[in-house]
This record gives structure tokens, C-alpha cells and sequence, in this order.
């Protein structure tokens, strides 16, 4: 069967409600969607499930909307990867959904927007039996309205980064490595690519940010911004063998 589906060099991409995009049968690892355009708006359903989640890319020169199922799950092993990428600016309502959770372990979700998100969507990441993977967020603004964000496991917590790193980047010349604050802000992150800061970070009181570890431990998460970084909503990190670790800032 097909295996990859790819469309760049076109102005502007638009997937309508009434269309869905679906790769790879349940049995095999899920497939490749590469989308590229100047705008980029996803009305419709896209899918690589698989036995083991596959890979989106959505790269938008100038404008991303995103309204519907993005989905990268793992329905015999770990969740896949979703990239979303925008030279401007990224705008997601509230039916949005951004799934890359796995039987198993969860997948990895990144928005990155330049000239900023505004999202009221719903991304899960979550571990089915194992952990919970990672969800970066960023822009020159990154605002989140009603959102929810689920990096959640049964043995432990994954991570959430919105607006930038630890300390936005900034870290010691000689970090004491054997810190339980290393281990959970710093050593936690050391597979995961640099993200840019934020001037303004804003989430409101109707948003959740989930990096429960069940029986394990409870995640990270990571709120920044350069300037203003405003936090009112929910946010769970417990875990049975220890709570997770949160910096806003």
C-alpha cells in the first residue's frame, strides 16, 4: 500500500471538514505526511495510526489553521511524531485534536510558530502503558484558551514545554548534576532539540496541562516567556513515586 504522501511547492493547502487523509492499516508501522505550503489550513481528518505511530509534517510559509484530527497513534507499541511549523502564525479552534498517544508509550508533538499560537486545541501524548512523551509549544507569543495538553502515563509523566526551556535556555556554567531539580528540569530534556523563547506566554483558567505519572513519577512541565508569562489554569504532575517537577516563570 501507499506508504507516504507528500505536497509542497503549491500556495496554499486546504483540506476540507468533509476529507479524510488516512496512511498505513493498524497491522504496520504508520507512514509519512509531508504538507508544505505558503498557508495551510486543515479542515479534515489526518491519520498514520499504525501498529506503532508514523509521522506528520505541516510546514506553512506564512498562515496555519488547524480545526480537526491530526493523528499519529501506536495501537500495538509507542505514539508517533506531529511537527507543526509556521513562518507566521499558528490559529487552532477548539475542535482541533492532536493525538501522538501510544499503547504503549507516548509520541512526540511540536508547534512552533514565528509569529505566534493561538490555540484552543486538544494534544495528547499520552502512555497507554508506559509513559508520557513530549509536547513543545512556542512563538514569538504562544496563547492558550481552553486548550488541553496530555503527556500523561501509567508508569510516569512525560513533558511540557511552552514558551522555551528551563530558564529559558539560560542554564549554570556548572549545573550540580546530581540535583533532583538537574535531574527533572535539565537531564530530562537531554533528547529534545533547542526551543526558542517567547516574549508572552498567556494561559487562561479553562486550560489543563496533564504530566501525571500514574504509578511512577509525575512529569515536567515548562511555562516561559522573555517578558510576561501569565499561568491561571489547571495543572496535574502528581505520580505514585513522586511528584513532577513545574517552572513558570
Amino acid at each position: 500500500g501507499i506508504r507516504d504522501i507528500g505536497v509542497t511547492g503549491v500556495q496554499t493547502c486546504a483540506l476540507p471538514i468533509s476529507n479524510t487523509t488516512t496512511l498505513a492499516p493498524t497491522a504496520s508501522a504508520g507512514g509519512l505526511i509531508h504538507i508544505e505550503a505558503v498557508s495551510v489550513a486543515l479542515g479534515g481528518n489526518i491519520s498514520v495510526d499504525g501498529a506503532s505511530g508514523g509521522h506528520i509534517e505541516i510546514n506553512a510559509g506564512q498562515r496555519l489553521s488547524l480545526a480537526e484530527k491530526v493523528s499519529a497513534r501506536g495501537f500495538a507499541g509507542a505514539g508517533g511524531t506531529i511537527d507543526y511549523a509556521s513562518g507566521g502564525g499558528i490559529l487552532e479552534s477548539g475542535t482541533s485534536y492532536t493525538d501522538a498517544s501510544g499503547t504503549t508509550d507516548g509520541g512526540n508533538v511540536s508547534v512552533n510558530a514565528a509569529s505566534g499560537v493561538a490555540s484552543s486545541g486538544h494534544y495528547s501524548v499520552a502512555g497507554g502503558t508506559g509513559s508520557g512523551a513530549r509536547i513543545d509549544m512556542t512563538g514569538s507569543s504562544v496563547y492558550l484558551l481552553s486548550g488541553e495538553l496530555d503527556p500523561s502515563g501509567a508508569m510516569g509523566g512525560g513533558r511540557i514545554r511552552i514558551g522555551g526551556e528551563f530558564q529559558g535556555g539560560k542554564l549554570p556554567d556548572l549545573p550540580d548534576t546530581a540535583s533532583v531539580a538537574n535531574h527533572l528540569f535539565v537531564r530530562r530534556w537531554e533528547d529534545s532539540v533547542a526551543l526558542a523563547s517567547a516574549d508572552t506566554t498567556f494561559i487562561n483558567d479553562s486550560t489543563s496541562l496533564n504530566v501525571n505519572g500514574g504509578s511512577g513519577q509525575g512529569g515536567t512541565v515548562i511555562v516561559w516567556s522573555n517578558s510576561q508569562t501569565t499561568f491561571i489554569g489547571s495543572m496535574d504532575a502528581r505520580g505514585a513515586t513522586g511528584g513532577g517537577a513545574v517552572e513558570i516563570s
